[in-house]
């Protein structure tokens, strides 16, 4: 069978060696190339797109004679619509990937038909054969971890090469991903593709819009619902955007249930869903959620990042955490603690630890208003029943953190410090909460035992003390501090946080020399500090603080330009850190826009 292209034809189907339609007059040979064999979805009139399965009769470079693709046919003349296929077209050509369609230079074109005023425009491409995720899930239902970890590691690296040229999607769902018969995924459905640009990602940080209205920069809004996430709803979709569906893809796949039938917590406006996937192990879960997190700079940085957790960090977590729970590890605790010297007594309080520490940690992430309050009280007990044991402080340090309590937080940090002084992390923990709350002296011997001792995380203790020396202006100390922590950055998310301590170590370098006269100099460290933060700000976009830091270095260079750009964008991204620095950065600038009455740089 042949069928006919005209969408205002009253007979489509024709036999299948009739040069045209029988009806209507149209020729059945779409592009000299094309004979449409039968549409993929209903015809509807409200839909703007026709879908056809299709085989091309003359082939090309990238596939022979005979093969089946898809054919989209837009039947709209409306600008928008055009504008996307288009863009879907450029999208796809741009892109090699087994995992997505293959589009040739010549498969984007235009027919006229008899009886339109307005010629269609068509998109031929390659047909990825399989079922959609969407359609597997009814069948079968939801999938176990093993097979949660190997489709997520192929969207993951699918995404990886369409975010790492220029490009991401806007709709990731199951129904737009393809599980073919080899056992592959594929990803379809590229109409609601976005390029990454400069002028994109300046519109989206202003707000503005192509349409005038001052509310959206991306007025063709692409979502799916309970799929998109707040910021793609409100027009305003980034790279990140497809992290939250692909989060909620595997949710939907984990739990084999419908989106809209999870519970959402009141609060968070976060999805309760772990309940329902008992086969996801806690890593694997924290995984998912940290990807659907509401705030966009909450979840990962890039796809990289992505990928690199999936190959090297997540096994780790997940054979540590099985390992923790198995009925072995748990019988030799308890027959370790029967066998001490300790006798019964102590036998019993142990097993008094384990119950109190292991429930404290279930109601520590259960997400429940009060949750934090009632681990504490958890966490005491386990503490008060095994006073040696450090992850019992630790835990109960954090909740007393989470409950506003700082006195029995900073307690119970160095009840963990003195049953065992030599534990590096331990330190850290400490360091770190001296230094949220401006105890610097404490938090740089804190950081300085942690590093002595041998972190596991050296960077992140160098990047540390970097931090604090920076905030303190001794800059010459934090450089060598700054300088090791780059030197250690080796997971994506890291390098972003190290390049801009290092960056704002050279630009207090290059105002205390500046200010000492010493103007080549000042300019060596300037220039120096703006390409870090430049490499800041590739790494990760989203983070206020490099662009802050960078305005500052613009200034001291008498770039007006850049440094009032930088300062916009210092001052529209979302922070979500919490760094005091930020906000003493963004008030500085408020405040002199306020007194010159609208001018952001002197």
């Amino acid at each position: 069978m042949s069928y006919c292209i005209n969408p205002r034809c009253d007979r489509r189907e024709n036999p299948e060696e009739a040069p045209a339609c029988l009806c209507c007059g149209t020729s059945l040979l779409i592009h000299n190339r094309f004979r449409i064999l039968q549409p993929l979805r209903p015809i509807r009139l409200d839909h703007a797109t026709d879908v056809f399965e299709v085989v091309d009769e003359q082939g090309s470079w990238i596939s022979p004679p005979g093969v089946h693709k898809v054919l989209k046919v837009l039947k709209s003349r409306d600008e928008k619509y055009i504008a996307l296929q288009a863009r879907e077209a450029h999208c796809l050509q741009m892109l090699d990937h087994p995992g997505i369609p293959k589009v040739d230079l010549d498969d984007h074109f235009s027919i006229a038909v008899p009886g339109m005023p307005f010629p269609l425009h068509c998109l031929a491409l390659e047909k990825l054969e399989g079922v959609n995720l969407e359609e597997w899930i009814e069948q079968h239902g939801r999938i176990s971890q093993p097979q949660a970890l190997s489709w997520l590691e192929q969207i993951a690296q699918i995404l990886h090469h369409v975010h790492e040229r220029g490009f991401f999607h806007r709709d990731i769902k199951p129904s737009n991903i393809v599980l073919k018969p080899d056992g592959a995924l594929g990803l379809i459905d590229f109409g609601g593709s976005r390029e990454v640009t400069d002028t994109y990602l300046a519109k989206i940080s202003s707000g503005s819009s192509d349409s005038g209205t001052g509310k959206h920069y991306d007025m063709t809004l692409i979502h799916s619902t309970r799929f998109s996430p707040p910021e793609q709803i409100d027009g305003q979709a980034i790279p990140q955007s497809d992290f939250f569906a692909l989060g909620r893809t595997f949710v939907y796949l984990t739990t084999g249930i419908s989106l809209i039938e999870l519970p959402v917590n009141p609060e968070t406006r976060k999805l309760r869903w772990r309940d329902k996937a008992p086969q996801i192990d806690k890593p694997l879960a924290d995984f998912l959620d940290e990807l659907m997190e509401n705030a966009p700079a909450k979840r990962p940085k890039n796809t990289q990042a992505i990928v690199y957790h999936l190959q090297k960090r997540l096994p780790r977590q997940l054979k540590r955490y099985r390992t923790r729970r198995s009925p072995q590890f748990r019988i030799g605790l308890v027959v370790l603690g029967a066998f001490s010297v300790f006798g019964v007594y102590k036998v019993a309080s142990l097993a008094a630890y384990y119950y109190y520490f292991f429930v404290g940690l279930q109601v520590q992430r259960s997400d429940l208003p009060g949750s934090a309050q009632a681990a504490r009280g958890y966490f005491e007990k386990a503490a008060k029943s095994n006073p040696q044991s450090i992850n019992a402080h630790l835990n109960l340090a954090q909740t007393c953190q989470d409950s506003g309590d700082n006195t029995c937080a900073q307690q119970a940090y160095q009840k963990a410090v003195a049953i065992d002084s030599k534990d590096p992390e331990t330190h850290y923990n400490l360091g770190d909460f001296y230094e949220l709350h401006n105890k610097y002296a404490l938090a740089e011997t804190e950081f300085i035992k942690a590093m002595r001792l041998g972190a596991d995380q050296e960077g992140m203790v160098s990047s540390a003390l970097a931090r604090l020396k920076n905030r303190q202006k001794d800059y010459s100390a934090a450089l060598p501090y700054a300088q090791q922590a780059v030197a250690k950055a080796e997971e994506p998310q890291a390098q972003a946080i190290y390049l801009k301590n290092l960056g704002w170590t050279l630009l207090g370098l290059a105002e205390s020399q500046q200010q000492q006269g010493r103007s080549p100099q000042a300019k060596r460290y300037y220039q120096q500090a703006q390409e870090q933060l430049e490499r800041s700000i590739q790494q990760d976009p989203t983070r206020p603080d490099a662009y802050c830091l960078l305005a500052q270095v613009q200034e001291g260079q008498g770039n007006k330009v850049g440094a009032n750009r930088n300062w916009r964008e210092c001052l529209q991204r979302n922070n979500f850190l919490d760094l005091p620095e930020v906000n003493q950065w963004r008030n500085q600038v408020l405040n002199r826009v306020y007194k010159t009455g609208g001018d952001i740089t002197p």
